[in-house]
């Protein structure tokens, strides 16, 4: 502890002062999210939270290949023409932008929407999960725009506003709305999952509403000429790179649930697993909180060819990073069922799995923002191809290992493809651009 006063004082105090509020802000999201999970679980039981989790993953990878990655390129264009002053530039961005990511979206809705009995007989295997499917497709088109718009405020450098819209209003209005249908049905008893995916794809209407409105409030590019500058397919060229990676992060996030789902005769071992991995994603708060602060600091560095300024702000938010995450990750592998008994005592099986995420998610966040990196200072084709690598191995991992050990093999399978990735991607960082990113105390960094 007195370590981390020290360094909130010194070196990194502006970094962890903009940081914290994100934090907070995303700790909330987390409880919100965990609010949501204790209404289903304690009445539903782990099967209603797994058809929840699987009808949501298919909703979360299917909106991020609808973005194709101009949310992510965003932060990039949004940083530099708002730094710049060009409201002209901006505007004509926003608006080519918008119009790519709402035709993609919209395409991709329509076709999950007519696939979602092929996908829940054939994929999945489970007929009851095409109603579930049917409402994750409704849900895209509110969802990629929320996304779209949340990253375009991270380019703007309000992290609050993009944390409370990436990681907090989702589950919160989620709860809002699930508790109301526990009022309007007259008990809690009739909570299952598909009323807690109704409710979220509702939120999510309402969410993007409140965005959009917040956005132009704002923003105020109406009082401008949309100028020219840049063609929707130089946009597309450079967000193709960071679609891929970012698709592949999510797909990798999630891979391990869609193939519980798939190889497992129930849905009762993917709710086990997904509040396991629910409760891992804690250890990796500090490094989401930081990067919605470094992110556009990492463009803006990088394109002054400020390379000294860049240095030091990854160093400072690698060593924050990991100082913050070290508690969470020592709670959860001192005493995984402990934790996991919160959700009730079914859940206590997770406690390997929650072991064996937590020590992967924390070297992640001791590895620092590796991918945020390379991505803004132009190797978004490196870390594409790193993660295309990653993406493979969990997927033949968990093949492998979830016939025979279930979700501890599943978990063992993302630990370390998650470890992988991430130190490829350091040495890479290393080699080629001279930076140091990843953190350990009295060993590298002293």
């Amino acid at each position: 502890m007195r370590k981390l006063r020290s360094l909130l004082k010194k070196d990194s105090g502006k970094l962890a002062k903009k940081s914290g509020i994100t934090f907070i802000i995303k700790i909330s999201g987390m409880a919100a999210g965990y609010l949501l999970t204790l209404l289903v679980t304690k009445n539903g039981g782990s099967e209603a939270w797994g058809n929840y989790a699987l009808a949501y993953a298919v909703l979360q990878i299917c909106s991020t290949l609808a973005q194709l990655g101009v949310d992510t390129a965003s932060i990039r264009f949004v940083s530099q023409f708002h730094s710049a002053g060009d409201n002209g530039k901006l505007k004509d961005f926003y608006l080519k932008a918008l119009s790519i990511v709402l035709v993609s979206s919209i395409v991709i809705s329509i076709a999950l929407y007519f696939l979602s009995p092929y996908i829940g007989k054939h994929i999945f295997d489970k007929e009851y999960l095409i109603r579930y499917i049917q409402l994750a497709a409704l849900g895209i088109v509110p969802q990629t725009m929320i996304d779209l718009h949340a990253e375009m405020f991270k380019g703007l450098k309000k992290p609050g506003i993009f944390a409370f819209f990436m990681y907090v209003s989702t589950y919160l209005f989620a709860c809002v709305l699930v508790a109301i249908s526990v009022f309007a049905m007259g008990g809690s008893t009739a909570i299952d999952g598909w009323i807690a995916m109704k409710d979220t794809v509702i939120g999510l209407w309402i969410i993007v509403l409140i965005i959009i409105v917040l956005w132009h409030t704002k923003v105020k590019l109406y009082n401008h000429s949309g100028i020219h500058s840049l063609p929707q397919k130089e946009i597309l060229r450079i967000s193709a790179p960071m679609m891929i990676t970012m698709s592949i992060v999510l797909i990798m996030g999630w891979t391990d649930t869609l193939m519980l789902g798939a190889l497992m005769e129930n849905t009762d071992s993917v709710g086990v697993y997904n509040v396991a991995l629910k409760l891992s994603t804690t250890i990796g708060l500090a490094l989401m909180a930081v990067n919605s602060v470094s992110t556009p600091r990492y463009a803006e560095f990088f394109g002054k060819n400020e390379m000294e300024k860049l240095n030091t702000v990854i160093r400072q938010s690698t060593k924050l990073v990991f100082w913050l995450s070290l508690p969470m990750c020592l709670i959860c592998i001192v005493v995984p069922g402990w934790v996991l008994s919160f959700f009730g005592n079914d859940f206590r099986a997770g406690a390997i799995s929650l072991v064996l995420l937590s020590i992967g998610r924390f070297i992640s966040s001791a590895c620092g923002s590796v991918g945020y990196i390379l991505q803004m200072t132009g190797h978004e084709k490196t870390i594409q191809n790193i993660m295309v690598f990653a993406c493979i191995l969990n997927i033949l991992l968990n093949y492998i290992f979830i016939p025979r050990y279930g979700i501890n093999g599943s978990a063992f399978a993302t630990m370390l493809s998650t470890i992988t990735w991430n130190i490829t991607a350091v040495f890479f960082i290393r080699k080629k651009l001279n930076l140091t990113t990843v953190y350990l105390p009295y060993i590298l960094n002293k």
